[in-house]
């Protein structure tokens, strides 16, 4: 840590991290590795989740896309969130249960934590490519991780919403990911926010289905405890993965260890490699098909009052930034404590021995999604 000797809080004021909420959100995707498209495949046309087309651009490459996805990942929903009647902001969500919807708490919440959003919708794409909208049942508190303060770097951004109606087999059904071994894996990503590339960020409409990749590079509380900034106690309920494009200059996980004199190694890019961006808040970060991962924030570092890492020096979105998810199995028992319970009948000889005793207890385990 010989280079941070600078002062008391040396480390904070030389490397200040600035941190911006996802309320609303697709994907900053990187031009080297996918596609010259800033639209990421969606043909002009093509209308969203709202039936409004994407606009064509004067001067974009639009081409096939890897990361357009409208028929794939069908249990991925955007949320219309509304109060009152009055439309509100736009996140995603997954179908983790029969009506279950898994999103973040701050898609729901005000600053404070406090609901803010009384109801709206969830609209998924189905297999056909054809929209299915559903009602959500009225939004309480209730609905928020209790550990969630409206403090993004304190962690835990879950919330679970439930639908009025059940969806059918033709849209997908999500189990958690619940080991602790996210660090460094490879995930997936998907949400239906705002279009870009790494480059310029993310700044075309909204709506349309994409995916991406990355890896989960550290935990905040690596931040919280080495590079001291922030304060908080659940550090290890928030993962956070850069914005690679194969550059060490834009490679910021590699930046602050090396900054720091720390004996590690990032890599410099996925296949797919991809950011969020607003309106991909709530979305789910997939390991081995399991959800590990809530689309929280995204962030940027400056050194000295110029970008580290970030390759314009604006939250955007663009290479060189953090993105921060809510670590699912860090709530894991708040989210599986909406989820349905099924009656597992005893084996005949164990149960005839209970009913002899006057127990006549069936056990209940956790439906898995």
């Amino acid at each position: 840590m010989k280079k941070i000797l600078l002062g008391l809080s040396a480390a904070t004021v030389a490397l200040a991290g600035a941190a911006q909420a996802m309320p609303v959100i697709s994907y900053s995707t990187q031009e080297r590795i996918v596609t010259v498209d800033n639209n990421n495949g969606v043909v002009p046309g093509t209308p969203n989740v709202f039936g409004n087309p994407i606009d064509n651009q004067t001067g974009v490459v639009y081409g096939p896309g890897p990361n357009y996805v409208p028929e794939q990942f069908t249990g991925v929903a955007s949320l219309f969130l509304t109060n009152n009647g009055q439309s509100g902001g736009l996140c995603t969500g997954s179908r983790i249960g029969p009506n279950q919807i898994l999103t973040a708490a701050h898609c729901l919440t005000d600053g404070a934590g406090n609901v803010d959003f009384a109801g709206g919708e969830a609209r998924f794409i189905n297999g056909d490519g054809q929209v299915e909208t559903y009602t959500l049942e009225t939004i309480t508190q209730a609905n928020v991780h209790p550990l969630y303060n409206g403090d993004l770097g304190d962690g835990f951004d879950f919330a679970v919403v439930t639908l009025t109606e059940t969806p059918g087999d033709n849209i997908d059904t999500y189990e958690l990911y619940t080991d602790q071994d996210e660090l460094f894996q490879e995930y997936t990503r998907v949400g239906f926010g705002r279009i870009g590339n790494g480059n310029d960020g993310a700044d075309t409409p909204l709506g349309f289905k994409l995916f991406g990749t990355n890896v989960y590079d550290m935990t905040e509380a690596f931040v919280v405890d080495v590079l001291g900034i922030g304060a908080s106690a659940f550090g290890e309920s928030i993962l956070l993965s850069d914005f690679d494009n194969g550059l060490q200059d834009q490679n910021l996980s590699q930046l602050l260890y090396d900054f720091f004199d720390i004996d590690l190694v990032s890599d410099l890019g996925v296949d797919l490699e991809s950011n969020s961006a607003p309106g991909d808040s709530g979305g789910p970060g997939f390991i081995d098909g399991k959800i590990a991962g809530v689309t929280s924030f995204g962030r940027r570092y400056s050194l000295g009052g110029n970008p580290f890492g970030d390759i314009d020096g604006i939250i955007n979105s663009s290479f060189g930034e953090f993105m921060g998810d809510a670590r699912v199995s860090s709530g894991v028992d708040f989210i599986e404590s909406f989820l349905p319970t099924q009656e597992v009948p005893l084996p005949a000889g164990v149960w005839l021995f209970g009913t002899a005793l006057g127990a006549g207890f069936l056990r209940k385990r956790a439906k898995k999604a």
